[in-house]
């Protein structure tokens, strides 16, 4: 295989080799709005573009929201569990790391202290909250439990695109909580998006209950044997070839034909 083209910065360089699934860049991604049946995983190893995608998709949901489009109203909000304190307008600003589309951005301790006496914290129109936990003062195990101090107000809240990031770093800590957000969190309008580097860092019981994983490039064997379960041969064996800002899009609620051939054996 040649090697890939060196792109100018922040454009994606050109594949070459024929992928056997549709293979999507940052600029034309099928971007969805998710149903309240769906849960949604963003993987990628780090530095191929997961941050940007998801950055992307906030800022196509946000629209939804504001253009009650998609069959979407204006109880709906947007909220972001933000490890880096990089989603919203008012976040940290790194080199190579732009900041995401969020309008309103509160520390754990700053959510906490006004969320019961201001309902503006989440009851608002145009919502579109970046949560930042204060990290890395504190071990993983504590930023899982002010991740679970928050969630109870969004659960009774409502009707939000939740995104959860760097689960790598937590969520071992968190598993029940996540596994109920991805389960049964539906009933109350919650729309969960779980991203991370690879897919081993969803908890099991929440990436049983994934519907669809949008992958970037992934490499580790477990990784790649969970896809090709899940969606088949074709989209674990173009993961693994993917350049930066190149995505696939794998349905976990169809069956593989590797599986109908099981099942007809």
């Amino acid at each position: 295989m040649r090697k890939t083209r060196k792109a100018p910065k922040g454009e994606a360089p050109k594949l070459d080799f024929t992928p056997a699934v549709p293979v999507y860049t940052l600029e034309d991604f099928p971007l969805w709005v998710p149903t309240l049946d769906e849960v949604v995983a963003g993987v990628a190893m780090k530095r191929m573009g997961k941050g940007a995608l998801k950055k992307r998709w906030m800022s196509f949901l946000l629209k939804a929201i504001a253009e009650c489009s998609y069959g979407l109203d204006e109880r709906w909000g947007l909220v972001s569990i933000d490890i880096h304190d990089e989603d919203s307008q008012l976040g940290r600003e790194r080199e190579d790391c732009w900041l995401g589309p969020l309008t309103q951005r509160l520390t754990v301790a700053e959510f906490l202290e006004r969320v019961d006496s201001d309902d503006l914290v989440l009851n608002r129109e145009g919502l579109a909250l970046s949560i930042v936990t204060e990290e890395p003062e504190i071990d993983p195990a504590g930023v899982a439990d002010q991740v679970r101090q928050v969630l109870r107000y969004l659960r009774d809240r409502g009707f939000l695109f939740l995104f959860f990031d760097e689960l790598g770093y937590w969520a071992r800590f968190a598993e029940t909580e996540l596994h109920a957000v991805a389960a049964v969190w539906a009933k109350e309008g919650i729309v969960p998006f779980f991203w991370s580097q690879v897919i081993d860092d969803i908890p099991v019981q929440a990436r049983k209950q994934l519907t669809h994983v949008v992958s970037g490039r992934q490499v580790k064997r477990s990784d790649l044997l969970f896809l090709r379960d899940q969606a088949g041969r074709p989209v674990a064996g173009t993961v693994y070839r993917l350049p930066k800002l190149h995505y696939v899009r794998a349905d976990l609620t169809q069956p593989t034909p590797e599986l109908l051939h099981l099942l007809t054996q």
